[in-house]
């Protein structure tokens, strides 16, 4: 789910989504922003347009996920490392090189994200936590203008 707020200090508009800290910047203006303080308002017109931004970062993968993509996926280990005991996917560039990462990284997107078609490979199995975000947290992707900051995914 995401939610629209804005910055007290300078007015911008915010769309945050799966937000995992307790405080972060305005994007715009630099302002230290209390997430808990925030005026939250369901974001409810969220049209994908397919950019990719969202794929630009590496999901945990649950149990449930990693069955989900070994039922589906003959060389599903070509696919997948791990860090610290979790399971993720790589990331791949637009000329395939590939990189293990954990956390957004410019220039490379999840290795089931298809750069020519703008698709996710994988998409009717796709790990939770993309459906949770489902088309939702570009800031290209909102019938509505704003800024997303990506850092404070992780």
């Amino acid at each position: 789910m995401g939610f629209k707020s804005s910055c007290s200090e300078c007015g911008t508009d915010l769309y945050l989504f799966n937000v995992k800290k307790i405080s972060f910047n305005c994007p715009i203006c630099g302002k230290i922003i209390e997430y808990s303080k925030l005026n939250k308002k369901p974001l409810k017109n969220i049209e994908c347009r397919n950019c990719g931004r969202c794929c630009q970062y590496v999901p945990e993968l649950s149990k449930n996920d990693i069955l989900k993509i070994k039922k589906n996926l003959k060389n599903y280990k070509d696919f997948l490392f791990t860090k610290k005991g979790v399971l993720y996917p790589k990331l791949h560039d637009i000329n395939g090189k590939i990189k293990e990462y954990t956390t957004k990284y410019r220039d490379f997107y999840c290795i089931f994200y298809n750069i020519k078609e703008k698709t996710c490979s994988i998409h009717k199995f796709k790990p939770e936590q993309c459906r949770n975000l489902e088309a939702s947290f570009s800031c290209a992707g909102h019938k509505e203008k704003g800024e997303v900051d990506f850092s404070l995914l992780y």
